[in-house]
């Protein structure tokens, strides 16, 4: 229900207004067709190549409406999260991923990234001792656990990464 406050709060411009009124319109065939999704998605990697991250996030949350559990278009979304700085709600996609592609060391060095970028340490050494302890059990990721050992690394203070 709106009251005038949320009337007045809520701009006929603003991304929350333009997304309502983007999902209202696809309600009433209440399902997306394959070929519905194949169109927003094509517009989603577009927007998101065009660096419209703003834009493409907008598509790949509509997606992601139809099809929740979708990792490609959750992927974009996390993405989309990160490059527009919101690296709480970056991390957050990320960590969904970890748990709906567990075998894929990556989402969990993108959420340790994002938490960084957000300033949370601990939690961002925590995952990333995550992915090392992942990648040592589970041959094949070298790289990654390369990068997040290197990670590690560059947050130990200065004194403590000199050999003694």
């Amino acid at each position: 229900m709106h009251t005038p406050a949320t009337v007045a709060h809520e701009s006929a411009d603003s991304p929350v207004l333009r997304l309502k009124r983007r999902l209202e319109a696809l309600v009433p065939t209440a399902e997306l067709t394959d070929d519905d999704a194949a169109r927003i998605y094509a517009l989603a990697y577009q927007e998101f190549n065009l660096t419209l991250y703003a834009q493409a996030l907008e598509r790949f949350q509509v997606l992601l409406v139809y099809r929740p559990l979708d990792t490609v278009y959750m992927l974009g979304a996390a993405l989309c999260l990160q490059r527009l700085r919101r690296y709480g709600l970056a991390a957050a996609a990320f960590g969904a991923l970890r748990f709906l592609e567990p075998a894929n060391p990556g989402h969990r060095l993108a959420m340790a990234e994002c938490q960084l970028l957000g300033h949370e340490r601990d939690p961002a050494r925590e995952t990333l001792n995550e992915v090392i302890d992942y990648c040592a059990t589970h041959p094949g990721h070298e790289a990654v656990s390369a990068r997040a050992q290197a990670m590690l690394d560059l947050m130990r203070p200065h004194h403590e990464s000199v050999a003694t």
